[in-house]
């Protein structure tokens, strides 16, 4: 071994944090042991933690570096655009300059479970990724490693390329999100069209004046005295139903002498300068502020409900949806669902990619509970007259707990060639509290059982 590298390794980290050395580890380990699946038998199984190791684990993620130099299957990669391909990188110099910044992060005592996480992982990869075949390390032409070459937004960590030349980029230990929250506006940009969202207030502007007045009278009316002595502070309660929705949230407190710090309340710890922020607070304290914290909230979901949900949300959707589609081909199904056709498929392809992230390749996201394949753009391109969209959107009043339940609500089906592959559930609501001026969408993604086997059987 190189001590002369170990010190000079171990002087250049000291001013450098730009990389883990535990993560290369995990991903090297795994890349040999696609290679080869006896690469760690003799420290796993035999217990030969060689002394050196031991003594400076820097040592071992060395000998893994010089595999990358060696002349076996594993080979540093990067994305030829041209060619829409990984291919093997001989930029050398790169690949020490990663080495030299890695932080050091791996020590084979502390983390040796993550050995057997990276065996583990590998016995994964080799039972998933092929769906209906074993991956066995016969069938592997190269192993691209991707770390040294990686730009910000690049997911894959490893890619295999088979004897056939398929290539399969490999997300690890990198669990898929199936949830996720997103602005309403940019979601409103995707699904209906660009610049839909700057119809949202301004072609509402009553429904929000409404929609923000009754906010300020259920919770003034059934706030305890001491809170309406509060609110009362803020604005006249007799000028609550000539709020507009544009001025609630510049209302501030009346007294000048609280017109820039705010005033300190004792019933909720905090000093409070504007009047969105008492009302937001007043609510998320139902216990101090009212009597009959369930009656409020029932009241306000109801007039929520009946405004936001139904009197704007929906009404955009159903406006929108009928410019694109047509009013004529806007018919339900036997499960209510609205079959998506034309531009309104086109649409809702593009909700679809951009919640699952798909790119210009394909990418497996591989955790230890989970196997997810999300195609490539081209192959949605490719299957698109294949592939079968439904929505419906809707609101409903429920006396349930979960606020989320009160939200509007759009749900799509997506089929290919018949088979369901994936349900998509989207409510919209307050992102920062009630009335917070902010709408968010919740997203949640359910992958069909039999989701990665569709998806193969059409590439």
């Amino acid at each position: 071994m190189n001590m002369k590298w170990i010190r000079s390794y171990k002087l250049y980290t000291e001013g450098k944090s730009s990389g883990n050395s535990s993560k290369a580890v995990t991903e090297l380990c795994v890349a040999m042991l696609l290679i080869n699946p006896n690469f760690l038998d003799k420290l796993l199984d035999q217990g030969q933690k060689r002394s050196r190791y031991t003594e400076n684990s820097l040592v071992f993620v060395n000998d893994l570096r010089n595999l990358l130099f060696g002349n076996n299957r594993l080979r540093v990669g990067s994305f030829n655009e041209e060619e829409n391909r990984f291919e093997e990188s001989d930029e050398l110099s790169v690949t020490n300059n990663y080495f030299s910044e890695l932080t050091d992060g791996f020590d084979i005592e502390q983390d040796w479970n993550k050995l057997v996480k990276a065996r583990n992982l590998t016995r994964s990869i080799q039972d998933k990724i092929l769906i209906t075949n074993k991956l066995n390390s016969d069938d592997i032409k190269y192993i691209y490693w991707i770390g040294p070459n990686k730009e910000r937004g690049d997911k894959e960590d490893l890619v295999i390329e088979l004897t056939d030349g398929d290539q399969f980029p490999i997300v690890l230990n990198s669990k898929m999100n199936l949830t996720k929250s997103k602005s309403f506006n940019s979601l409103l940009d995707i699904l209906l069209g660009e610049n839909i969202s700057e119809k949202l207030f301004p072609e509402y502007q009553d429904k929000w004046d409404k929609l923000t007045q009754e906010w300020v009278r259920i919770i003034y009316e059934n706030a305890k005295k001491p809170i309406q002595l509060h609110i009362e502070k803020f604005i006249d309660p007799d000028r609550i139903y000539s709020i507009k929705w544009e001025d609630y949230f510049n209302y501030k407190h009346m007294d000048k002498k609280y017109q820039y710090l705010g005033e300190y309340l004792p019933e909720f710890d905090k000093n409070i300068l504007n009047l969105s922020k008492l009302m937001s607070t007043i609510y998320e304290n139902p216990d101090i502020s009212f009597d009959n914290p369930q009656e409020v909230k029932d009241e306000w979901s109801e007039i929520k409900t009946l405004v936001l949900n139904s009197n704007i949300i929906e009404h955009l959707f159903t406006e929108t949806f009928q410019d694109i589609m047509g009013e004529d081909e806007i018919e339900r199904d036997s499960g209510n669902f609205i079959p998506a056709t034309g531009k309104m498929k086109e649409r809702l392809m593009k909700v679809v990619l951009d919640l699952l992230s798909a790119k210009e390749i394909e990418l497996n996201y591989l955790h230890s509970n989970h196997y997810y394949k999300i195609p490539s753009r081209g192959y949605f391109r490719d299957n698109y007259d294949d592939f079968r969209f439904k929505f419906d959107y809707h609101v409903e009043l429920t006396s349930d707990n979960n606020e989320d339940k009160n939200d509007s609500q759009f749900d799509i089906k997506v089929e290919l060639n018949g088979d369901e592959l994936l349900n998509i559930d989207l409510r919209t609501g307050w992102s920062g509290g009630e009335m917070s001026g902010k709408l968010s969408t919740k997203i949640k993604l359910d992958f069909s059982d039999q989701y990665n086997l569709i998806i193969s059987e059409n590439i």
